[in-house]
């Protein structure tokens, strides 16, 4: 017979890597997973019959939406990495929308505490 293994604690885990539920989401990811979703729907999605690499933008842009909501560090990481290439990508052509990624970028920024609790945080 094997010997009993202890039973893993599944809320420990989760904790550690993810929401626990959505009313601890701050309201600066709330906002910005509005904007990602408005620009994806209103700007992306129709846009996908004439540019097929729309459909990517669409999709990379529901899993930064997913992984902001759950609490996911690596989407958090990568939002912060792809945030900052776009403010300096558009910040000569399209200043407008370079502002509009630099706001993205300091909302989701403002939330790393969130995403990386000190030691006696969200426990």
């Amino acid at each position: 017979m094997d010997p009993e293994v202890p039973p893993v604690n599944a809320t420990s885990v989760e904790s550690e890597n993810h929401a626990k539920s959505l009313k601890e989401v701050p309201w600066q990811v709330w906002v910005a997973v509005a904007i990602l979703g408005v620009e994806g729907i209103l700007n992306n999605l129709p846009a996908i019959p004439q540019m097929p690499i729309a459909a990517v933008w669409l999709a990379a842009k529901c899993f930064f939406i997913l992984g902001l909501l759950k609490g996911w560090k690596l989407v958090f990481v990568l939002s912060l990495i792809f945030g900052s290439i776009h403010v300096l990508a558009f910040s000569v052509h399209a200043p407008i929308i370079a502002l509009l990624n630099l706001v993205l970028l300091l909302l989701i920024a403002s939330t790393i505490r969130f995403y990386f609790p000190k030691n006696n945080e969200r426990s």
